[in-house]
Parts: C-alpha cells; structure tokens; sequence
C-alpha cells in the first residue's frame, strides 16, 4: 500500500501545491513533504488526499511537537474524535461546531 498508494500521493501533493500550508514559525515556505492532519495514530489515513497538506520539514514536525496547540487551534492536528472536517464529534455521533 505504501509504495502504490502513499508515495503517488506525495508526489501528487507536492507536485500540485509546492508551498507549504502550514506556516508555523521556522517555516522554510517550501513544501518537500505532506503533513497528516489526522495522523495515523488517531485513525487518520495516510492515502487519503483531504488527510494531507504540503509542509516544509519544519512545520511538519512543530506541529506535532513545539506547536501543538496552535496546530489544534487551527485544525491542523487532529484528534481522533474529530471528524474529517474538523468538527468535534458529539456523544451521540452527530458533529459539534
């Protein structure tokens, strides 16, 4: 799957959209790889196209790591309650704002 799915769909992204959308702080502007909204780890997937954004390096990794709650504020990490949009999921399966 990684070799037939993921790695088109990073070239496909970088290919389509070079700049990176992230734009956190140390950011280098150039996208060289694809950043996981939703990361694997809270059920996101990694073939699906509305998952990823182009990211420089940097931005990548501070979302994750140094700017965690800026990327949640954002709605550019995340949880695994989230659902694709970003909306909250409430108790009982609907969507909260």
């Amino acid at each position: 799957m990684y070799r037939t799915q993921r790695v088109p769909l990073v070239k496909a992204t970088l290919a389509g959209a070079p700049l990176c959308q992230l734009i956190l702080p140390g950011c280098t502007g150039l996208a060289d790889t694809v950043h996981e909204v939703k990361p694997r780890g809270r059920g996101g997937s990694i073939t699906n196209p509305a998952n990823v954004l182009p990211a420089c390096a940097s931005c990548n990794d501070g979302a994750s790591n140094e700017h965690i709650t800026e990327s949640q504020d954002r709605r550019l990490l995340l949880h695994s309650w989230d659902d694709e949009s970003g909306r909250r999921a409430a108790p009982d399966g609907g969507a909260e704002s």
